[in-house]
């Protein structure tokens, strides 16, 4: 794979680190023959971003959390709502175009398309098997894969990303389903599960060969039980035949008993009309009766509903009075009570108007005792401020009174200085110390008057403060009296306002308490007229149900003599035919019906029943001569299902794919000892071990990298070096998979890339790691390597060098 040209659009990391919404560089123009190609540029320009979209798969590795296309996201690095990459690239001499367009618009939705150049225009890439890039990710990646193989296999041997997994980190089965790629096995490994799919087919039909067979031997031991069914069922039908025969002898039995009872039955059928006609008019007698006692009911219970009617409006007038009168009580109380208060209502309206007059006069005290109060603070609060101003002053006033004494004990010493008045004068510092002291006393000793100056004015003020607060008085206690004084006149025209409120009911009260003496006379003689009606109503009740008493008794006397009559006429007939007789006759006759149609069919089951066992004996028969071919099948499918699975195992990881895994491990090291001693000298020499040893000394499937130090002459893990040597070893390792690929498989990526892998490596070492680089391109055959790094000793080293930020100067120009 050999990138020629590069457009993105829409990347964060372009944005970010060149300001460009859109970069395309010119790989091919740019590098030409080059080997070693060094992409430089400052930190954060952007480098990463393009080098890992410099390869077709559809993934950035140092941003993926694995190396495979589910583990990263492009949406993740875009700065705009739609983003677009294009790689044009050689492989194997097929030019090949990717174009891969993200939408973010509402639902995010990814474009991708693999174009190759046939002749003289672009077309979709279509793979041996058929599949052709239509702009689903899925056949894009499908379509890459064909002529890359898997991100996994490319990223480990061709693409060296920032923060890759070192290949010494990888687990026994990582390493060996990248093995089995990186080495061609994947036909081996299809064929291993060919074998074990055919095998597990073989197990379904052995397993359905020995349900079967396992069938055919219950249907031999169902025969068994079948032949003693049809020797039951045989005797259950000589049974039910006899108990059919005996149901028939007593069916015919009942019938005679039934045909006697009904000719007695005839025989007293005039009697019984006799009978039936005198039951008639007995009954049509107690009905009368029945229907006179209800309607003496009903009348009984109109005359006490009117009764209660009668009382229940009594009542009810009873109630309305006595409602009213209570509340004319009421009324005429509340009345009474503010007649009573007729001088003090009358007297609270006429000192209404001194009151509101009363009311402002407070108001007006209280605002001159809030102001008088604002003044004593204020004049407090300033000779608390004068207070401290003056406790400031003398502080400053007592330093510099030291002050002077200091400067006037330093001039003293003019006159004690032995120097004094020699030639020594001039240079003694002490002498010249004093006499600095002579000129800056006066101004020290200014300081000191103006200090006490300042002090006596605030003294002045003081004074005159604590002068006006005096005159000003208790304040606060003024304040207070004025509160309480306006408090007081506010309720006591409350009260004047309450009362005078009401002196305009004064002059209806008297008119409605000659109103209420009228009510009550109206309502004490509509209660008189109510209790007359009820009265009158209750006697009439009375007197209609005594009436309607004496009517009832004589109606009845007459039903009950009739009846009377009636009954020794039925006394003097025939007892009358036994019904129950004839009833039992007609049970016993349903009951043997049914005895016999219960014996029927019981005879007709034992019948079926020995038919269907007869038949279902047949069909096990048959099918048990068909039991022999099954076993004969069940011997053959366990023989090819042994082969199948002893195929698939051997095809599997743990047969020949194991071995050619253990046999390319010695290639592999050779060739990566080859790069280390031809780079770095002899020192370290490695071996890959594909079995380790357990805590209980037995071997078992492995991956380990050992490396031999010559120069301590120890053996240890890769993963136990420093991480300097632990890099070299590692870029040895994976760069010699790259050369084994070209050599040894046939798979030759054209182009490696390496993302500042040198960063734990010295100056020196960096140097090696260069001549490295070429080591491999030399035995591999590689055309080249693009490399990202940091240090400018390398980018000299390099064929050439594509620097971002000037190629991104060169854009906005």
């Amino acid at each position: 794979m050999k990138p020629l040209r590069l457009t993105l659009k829409g990347f964060t990391g372009i944005r970010d680190g060149l300001g460009l919404d859109e970069l395309s560089l010119d790989i091919e123009a740019l590098t030409k023959d080059a080997q070693l190609i060094a992409l430089i540029g400052p930190n954060g320009a952007g480098k990463t971003t393009i080098i890992e979209n410099l390869q077709p798969h559809r993934l950035m590795p140092s941003r993926a959390t694995s190396a495979s296309v589910g583990g990263f996201s492009y949406y993740d690095h875009l700065c705009r709502p739609e983003g677009f990459k294009e790689l044009e690239w050689l492989h194997e001499g097929r030019r090949l175009r990717s174009q891969l367009v993200f939408r973010m618009n509402g639902a995010r939705r990814t474009e991708a398309f693999l174009h190759e150049w046939k002749i003289d225009r672009w077309v979709p890439m279509v793979t041996s098997d058929g599949t052709g890039s239509d702009g689903r990710a899925e056949t894009y990646d499908r379509c890459v894969e064909s002529l890359l193989g898997s991100p996994e296999a490319f990223f480990t041997s061709a693409f060296h990303a920032q923060n890759r997994r070192q290949l010494s980190a990888y687990r026994p089965s990582e390493v060996k389903s990248l093995l089995v790629e990186l080495l061609g096995l994947e036909q081996i490994r299809a064929a291993g599960q060919d074998a074990g799919r055919v095998a597990a087919q073989l197990q379904q039909a052995l397993e359905a060969r020995r349900m079967e067979l396992a069938r055919v031997r219950a249907m031999e031991q169902s025969a068994q039980v079948l032949r003693r069914e049809i020797d039951e069922s045989q005797a259950q039908v000589q049974i039910t035949g006899q108990r059919k025969d005996a149901a028939q002898i007593a069916l015919r039995a009942a019938e005679q008993q039934l045909a006697s009872c009904e000719a007695e039955r005839a025989a007293a059928a005039s009697t019984e009309a006799l009978r039936q006609s005198l039951l008639a008019q007995v009954g049509e007698h107690v009905r009368r009766k029945a229907g006179l006692l209800d309607a003496h009911r009903r009348l009984t219970e109109e005359h006490q509903a009117n009764r209660n009617r009668a009382a229940a409006a009594l009542r009810e007038a009873e109630q309305i009075a006595s409602a009213a009168n209570a509340r004319h009580q009421r009324e005429l109380t509340a009345t009474q009570a503010l007649l009573a208060r007729r001088d003090a209502i009358r007297g609270a309206a006429e000192r209404l108007p001194a009151l509101v007059e009363q009311e402002q006069r407070a108001r007006d005290a209280l605002r001159c005792a809030e102001s008088v109060s604002e003044s004593a603070l204020r004049i407090q609060q300033r000779l608390e401020v004068i207070a401290s101003k003056r406790q400031g002053l003398e502080r400053e006033a007592g330093a510099a009174v030291l002050r002077v004494r200091q400067l006037q004990e330093r001039f003293q010493l003019t006159a004690k200085v032995p120097c004094s008045g020699t030639e020594l004068q001039g240079s003694c510092q002490l002498l010249a110390d004093a006499r600095e002291a002579q000129t800056l006393r006066p101004s020290a000793e200014l300081k000191v008057a103006q200090l006490q100056q300042e002090v006596t004015a605030l003294d002045q003020e003081r004074d005159k403060l604590q002068r006006e607060c005096s005159n000003l008085g208790d304040s606060t206690s003024r304040l207070i009296q004025a509160r309480s004084a306006l408090d007081a006149v506010i309720e006591q025209r409350r009260v004047a306002n309450a009362d005078a409120a009401l002196v305009a009911q004064l002059d209806q009260a008297e008119e409605r308490v000659r109103a209420i003496a009228a009510e009550g006379l109206e309502v004490e003689r509509r209660l008189q007229a109510a209790r007359a009606t009820a009265s009158e109503e209750m006697a009439r009740s009375d007197a209609s149900s005594q009436e309607a008493a004496s009517r009832h008794a004589a109606e009845v006397a007459e039903l009950d003599a009739a009846l009377a009559r009636l009954a020794q006429q039925l006394g003097a007939l025939p007892p009358q035919f036994d019904e129950a007789k004839r009833a039992a006759a007609e049970q016993g006759v349903a009951s043997a019906r049914r005895t016999l149609a219960q014996a029927e069919a019981d005879y007709a089951g034992a019948v079926v029943r020995r038919a269907e066992f007869g038949g279902r004996l047949r069909a096990f028969q048959a099918q048990i001569m068909d039991g022999e071919a099954s076993a004969r099948a069940v011997a053959h499918l366990e023989t090819e299902l042994a082969l199948w699975t002893a195929l698939s195992k051997a095809l599997g990881n743990d047969g020949v794919i194991a071995l050619c895994i253990d046999d390319a491990g010695p290639t592999l090291a050779s060739l990566a000892n080859e790069l280390l001693i031809n780079c770095y000298g002899p020192r370290f020499t490695i071996s890959i071990t594909t079995q380790v040893e357990t805590a209980k000394k037995d071997l078992k499937e492995g991956f380990d990298v050992v490396v031999f130090d010559a120069q301590t002459g120890a053996s240890k893990s890769v993963g136990l070096m420093s991480g300097g040597e632990r890099v070299l070893v590692n870029e040895a390792l994976t760069r010699a998979i790259a050369v084994y690929l070209a050599q040894c498989a046939g798979r030759r990526y054209h182009t490696l890339f390496s993302d500042e892998t040198d960063g734990p490596l010295d100056a020196e070492r960096k140097r090696m790691f260069v001549a490295m680089k070429r080591e491999v391109l030399r035995l591999a055959g590689y055309e080249k390597e693009i490399f990202v790094s940091q240090t400018p000793q390398l980018w000299e080293m390099a064929d050439c060098v594509i620097d971002v930020g000037r190629l991104a100067k060169r854009v906005v120009a």
